[in-house]
């Protein structure tokens, strides 16, 4: 097992920084009125959350000082129930946040001005929305926006509505109507992978950017791992909560650590929450000992927090952001297959580990030195591709200086 490590400060990085999370997604229904190109759901049905188990899980979280839930879907305006589960969340002193498409707004806006906030989806102008929606829903959804006070606009970007009039169309109407703006990159999962909604990264940064020099208020909501993104924009970049910050629950009473999640670690109508987030493969997951040297030798790990869980593979205990994943591909591709000196011009030997005394100074083991050395003697990374993360993060280090192809 290699080991490269910081030593410019230590710390164990967990994230096990609170008992129970701020906040639990519920996600009462998979059923939907619209066919957006990027939905995460992929196939909708009509499951609808039973009030009793809505009710359960609310006691379950208020037993626990959970006091904010946000409901999700599919469209949670359309569960037969939902005023009574609101009703019943207000009675427990529960701040509630509904996302949501905002069509059928105007027939609950007497219950929904009782949540805490409204965050409706906006895709763009009339043109732009209506075709990522598939429904012809601009005019009322713009209309039934207005009818609340509590409202908040999302914007996901895709590679469709990654356009500067659609932005600004959306940016100049938030402005207008004083209300809070977020952008979400869209997440490789669901729907969006057969559409082809993925988004060029480095547009999506530009464009952000772009519009802080315009003076636009905004924030982003999903993560955006600094790896990927220019050195200047790193001020864009955000991390992800799932799993300890917040969780998941499914109409079925599944608990995950978030809705784009599939893996679940017990049902609610079986097992307490309380019980379900003390579990072993939880806590395992927060302890973080899972990720890969790179990111645990990454000073901006504290910030990342290793990106999206659940994008590439949506399983726990293994690297699932897919933008970092493809990005450090395209590194491999480009020095698999090159010969490296290793710029490291004295190492000190403490204990059973290497001190590298050079910067950026860091602590390995004897398996990294044997990588280590095996470069300087001229082995291309190709023929050491067990420790390819490894060499991916002295890359990344600037600890790796191509050798002249021209030299004897």
């Amino acid at each position: 097992m290699f080991k490269y490590e910081l030593v410019t400060y230590g710390y164990k990085f967990d994230l096990n920084t609170v008992d129970y999370p701020l906040y639990v997604y519920l996600e009462i229904t998979d059923n939907c009125n619209f066919k957006c190109k990027f939905c995460s759901v992929g196939n909708k049905s009509h499951h609808f959350m039973k009030l009793e188990l809505a009710k359960k899980i609310i006691d379950n979280l208020r037993n626990l000082n959970i006091y904010d839930i946000y409901y999700t879907g599919g469209e949670p305006l359309l569960h037969p129930d939902f005023d009574k589960i609101v009703k019943y969340a207000n009675s427990q002193n529960m701040r509630q946040t509904v996302l949501t498409n905002g069509f059928l707004i105007d027939k609950k806006q007497n219950i929904l001005k009782d949540c805490t906030s409204v965050c409706v989806s906006l895709h763009g102008n009339k043109e732009m929305h209506n075709k990522i929606t598939g429904v012809n829903c601009y005019d009322k959804v713009i209309h039934n926006i207005l009818l609340l006070k509590n409202v908040r606009i999302s914007y996901t970007l895709t590679d469709d509505n990654l356009i500067e009039q659609d932005i600004l169309s959306v940016c100049d109407f938030c402005k207008e109507h004083n209300l809070k703006l977020s952008f979400n990159k869209y997440n490789n999962i669901g729907d969006g992978k057969t559409n082809n909604c993925d988004v060029d990264l480095t547009k999506f940064i530009k464009v952000l950017e772009n519009l802080r020099l315009k003076k636009y208020k905004f924030s982003i909501n999903n993560c955006l791992p600094p790896c990927i993104v220019e050195v200047n924009y790193h001020h864009l970049s955000h991390g992800c909560g799932a799993g300890y910050i917040f969780a998941s629950i499914d109409y079925n009473g599944n608990v995950k650590i978030c809705p784009s999640a599939i893996e679940s670690f017990g049902n609610i109508e079986k097992i307490s929450f309380k019980k379900i987030w003390s579990c072993k493969k939880l806590k395992e997951f927060r302890e973080f000992i899972w990720i890969p040297i790179q990111c645990r030798s990454c000073l901006d790990l504290y910030k990342c927090r290793c990106g999206c869980k659940v994008e590439a593979g949506r399983e726990l205990l293994k690297f699932n952001d897919q933008k970092v994943i493809t990005y450090n591909e395209y590194i491999w591709e480009f020095i698999k297959n090159k010969k490296f000196s290793v710029n490291i011009s004295l190492i000190r030997v403490e204990g059973k580990n290497y001190i590298n005394l050079s910067a950026p100074p860091r602590k390995f083991n004897k398996a990294t030195y044997e990588v280590i050395k095996k470069l300087n003697d001229g082995l291309e990374p190709i023929h050491l591709e067990y420790a390819k993360d490894l060499i991916l993060s002295l890359y990344r280090d600037k600890l790796l200086l191509e050798c002249d192809k021209n030299a004897k």
